[in-house]
């Protein structure tokens, strides 16, 4: 009876692996996550890489929604990546050094980006963010040393520690009304920032924030800020 009970699960086991499956369409890796669902996962991308917002594999369609942690790490030959409106959350370390990146847009379905996620991207210049995230996690376009031109989108409530520092070619930036914190080092070295737009809603600005922003003359304080950290804005 006890072997009987053990094949039996046994063969539940396997059935149930084989739903976690692998297939790949147009130069583009997919791993099945649920019955209509997909998220792209980890390869070796180089070149225009446009993500459909379903894919057909042995004659079912599933949507797109999501990117895997560390799916394009280390692809530095990728220059371009279109993400669909499908797509609902891009893991940590997502785009991590993909140096020949140069502009991305993240669309209003995204809710979630992970940490690291566009880390040490440095020739990305162009960064839109949509209106469906509400974070910006630590370290997530750390080091984009060609950032100069960057959109917040108004749902963003915190940019978290380090997430633009080195950025050192932005030169404006608009923190939109939505957010209430900037955490520590945020816009640490953005050597060349010369103008920010604090929102209103604005409560926390940490450690270091906008440590060593040398070229910064131009800054409001809006009446909600409660709590500036130490050396928030230290030489600059």
């Amino acid at each position: 009876m006890k072997k009987a009970l053990f094949a039996i699960m046994l063969m539940l086991g396997t059935s149930l692996v084989a739903v976690a499956q692998h297939f790949d369409v147009d130069g583009i890796r997919y791993l099945i996550t649920s019955d209509d669902e997909v998220m792209v996962e980890i390869s070796n991308y180089s070149g225009n890489v446009i993500i459909p917002e379903t894919v057909v594999n042995e004659g079912k369609t599933y949507r797109v929604t999501a990117i895997a942690s560390r799916a394009f790490k280390n692809c530095y030959s990728l220059t371009s990546v279109s993400i669909p409106n499908t797509v609902k959350s891009i893991g940590d370390e997502a785009f991590y050094y993909c140096s020949g990146l140069t502009n991305v847009a993240i669309p209003n379905s995204v809710e979630s980006l992970g940490s690291s996620a566009f880390f040490f991207c440095e020739n990305l210049a162009t960064v839109t963010i949509g209106n469906g995230l509400t974070g910006i996690r630590e370290n997530a376009f750390y080091r984009c040393t060609n950032l100069a031109h960057l959109t917040i989108g108004n749902a963003v409530t915190r940019i978290g520690s380090m997430a633009f520092y080195l950025c050192s070619s932005l030169g404006q930036v608009t923190i939109p009304n939505s957010v209430n914190a900037i955490d520590s080092e945020a816009f640490e070295l953005c050597t060349q920032l010369t103008k920010v737009k604090l929102g209103n809603s604005l409560t926390t600005i940490g450690y270091g924030a906008f440590q060593t922003c040398t070229s910064l003359t131009d800054i409001n304080f809006p009446n909600s800020l409660i709590t500036i950290g130490s050396n928030a804005f230290s030489q600059t």
